[in-house]
């Protein structure tokens, strides 16, 4: 818990991840269905669902089947007033170049990223996409990939909060125990979003601004939680 003490170091973050194409049928058409098939094969037997089903329903949480449509940031001033911002873009590689440009423009050496199972989903996540499209990675990435586990330039709230325990706890569930305004009250929800996203009536740029809000409105709640967790700590002497 004493990386809290450098909360003004932190730079929170937080991505939305859809299915890559549409249907099953039509990722068929782009990649291997037997791929997917052997892949999805254990959800087909545990839950009871089509593989059509599966890919629907799953494709978004596995990299090299999902892609990142909306990545929101935020910080705090020398006031602790939180700052919260989002980018979103239905082209995942013009969103991703300008997701680099944020992370290299507006990160340093003192730099401390923070996320909910941001180290196990968003850090591989996004760095994985870059990757496919031969983005260059920023540095606040690779200095996380070259440090000792115990040495990383983050922290994540989901392991935080663990405290060594063996039971991970959603941030939803957090936020509502700590009485923190909860980020799943809105019309687009991690439930809904890749139904809403590739099914929803409204025009695509709409459906982007209701996603970005839904990520705002989850680092809103990573910054609540740090800021609770740094509330809490004896105080320094300097």
């Amino acid at each position: 818990m004493k990386i809290y003490y450098q909360l003004k170091n932190f730079l929170f973050f937080d991505i939305e991840t859809v299915r890559e194409y549409r249907t099953y049928a039509e990722m068929t058409q782009h990649k291997k269905a037997s791929n997917w098939d052997r892949f999805a094969n254990r959800f087909i037997k545990e839950e009871g669902i089509t593989v059509a089903e599966a890919y629907e329903r799953k494709a978004a949480l596995y990299v090299e089947y999902g892609r990142i449509i909306s990545v929101a940031f935020g910080f705090f001033d020398e006031e602790m007033n939180p700052k919260i911002g989002a980018i979103a873009d239905p082209d995942e590689e013009t969103l991703l170049k300008k997701v680099a440009d944020i992370f290299n423009k507006y990160t340093n050496n003192s730099t401390i990223l923070c996320g909910h199972n941001t180290k196990e989903f968003d850090i591989p996540f996004i760095i994985k996409r870059m990757i496919k499209y031969k983005i260059k990675i920023p540095n606040v990435f690779l200095t996380y990939l070259n440090a000792k586990s115990w040495e990383q330039n983050a922290t994540d709230t989901q392991y935080d909060w663990r405290m060594a325990g063996n039971r991970f706890t959603s941030l939803d569930t957090i936020a509502e125990y700590l009485g923190i305004e909860s980020s799943k009250e809105g019309e687009v929800s991690g439930e809904n979003l890749g139904e809403y996203y590739w099914n929803g009536t409204e025009p695509m740029d709409v459906k982007l601004q209701k996603i970005n809000t839904y990520c705002k409105a989850d680092v809103r709640v990573l910054m609540d939680f740090a800021k609770h967790i740094y509330s809490v700590l004896p105080p320094t002497n300097g």
